[in-house]
């Protein structure tokens, strides 16, 4: 296992945690792992803010909250080695996404002394504004954009206009991630970066559920060439999904992406330089995904790919 820092320590909570038997469903894919949380919105226990709320189209959500940070500290954890963390996003309002002019509007995941875990624009508004684009399911950092909402689930009301951007209603972003960890407390924090007012734009969460395991959630390395086909997909919900379980496979991960840096150095892997057009933008993106699972892999490992594949580059 590649080592990890020992998180810090930052609010205790006296209560112990409970176990919950594994959903199912998973993908057969991923270790689904062993649920040590699950958030029934019955209590403020664990959270930094206690706020709840009724909305027209979700139900019960965690928040409204802000420009602000929302923090789940969860102690007292079994032995483990990984950890997944599942829950809905909830964005309500004018979200103007990666728009120069009144962006950017960033949502973003840490585990408070680990790694970074999302760090995106989100864009709520569509094609009928000006502003249409975001950079989520992708980094904020990636040299791309996609439409507003993609990655979103299918809803029953279509925010298409003002009025519907400004009703009331959140539209829902399923997110899954999971990162390497072993601690016996972990901090998570959720935050909105952006400048707009409380009336304006609001976020919440919903479904938060916190899975443990002792061994990789991606286990099979006959998967990776695969994966690593995928991490170069227009569809930027494709490469998402790639991508977490790239991150899933931990030491297995880092050995395939040395080994693709060593073809890429001597020439057996087509270098993203060397292309033109839309392949090259592709290559590009892979390396700079590829770049994002080795960071929050973390490890020397890890930091000696990220210097790696950055010779490899393209200019955008």
């Amino acid at each position: 296992m590649v080592s990890r820092h020992t998180l810090t320590l930052a609010v205790v909570f006296g209560a112990s945690l409970f176990p919950l038997l594994a959903q199912d469903g998973q993908s057969p894919a991923l270790n689904p792992g062993r649920i040590i949380y699950q958030d029934y919105l019955n209590s403020s226990e664990h959270w930094s803010d206690s706020s709840l709320a009724t909305t027209p189209n979700v139900q019960q959500i965690r928040g409204p909250f802000h420009a602000e940070t929302v923090t789940l500290q969860l102690d007292h954890l079994p032995q483990h080695q990984w950890m997944k963390v599942s829950f809905n996003l909830l964005i309500r309002g004018t979200w103007d996404g990666s728009s120069k002019i009144w962006g950017p509007d960033l949502w973003s995941l840490t585990s408070r002394g680990g790694p970074r875990l999302i760090f995106a624009t989100i864009c709520n508004m569509g094609a009928w504004a000006v502003n249409d684009e975001q950079s989520f399911p992708d980094d904020y950092t990636a040299p791309v954009s996609y439409p507003a909402r993609t990655g979103a689930a299918e809803g029953p009301v279509q925010l298409d206009s003002y009025q519907a951007v400004h009703g009331g209603l959140y539209t829902t972003y399923p997110i899954e991630v999971v990162f390497p960890h072993t601690g016996g407390s972990v901090t998570l924090d959720f935050q909105g970066i952006y400048d707009d007012p409380e009336a304006e734009q609001a976020w919440g969460l919903n479904s938060v559920s916190v899975a443990i395991s002792s061994e990789s959630f991606t286990s099979d390395a006959a998967l990776l060439p695969g994966l690593w086909r995928d991490l170069a997909s227009p569809d930027g919900v494709t490469a998402n999904e790639a991508l977490w379980k790239f991150v899933g496979a931990g030491d297995l991960a880092i050995a395939f992406l040395q080994d693709k840096v060593a073809a890429l150095k001597d020439g057996s892997e087509p270098s993203p330089k060397a292309a033109t057009g839309q392949d090259q933008k592709l290559m590009g993106l892979r390396l700079r995904r590829a770049d994002r699972i080795a960071r929050i892999i973390e490890g020397a490992q890890s930091e000696s790919l990220c210097f790696s594949f950055d010779q490899f580059f393209p200019e955008y």
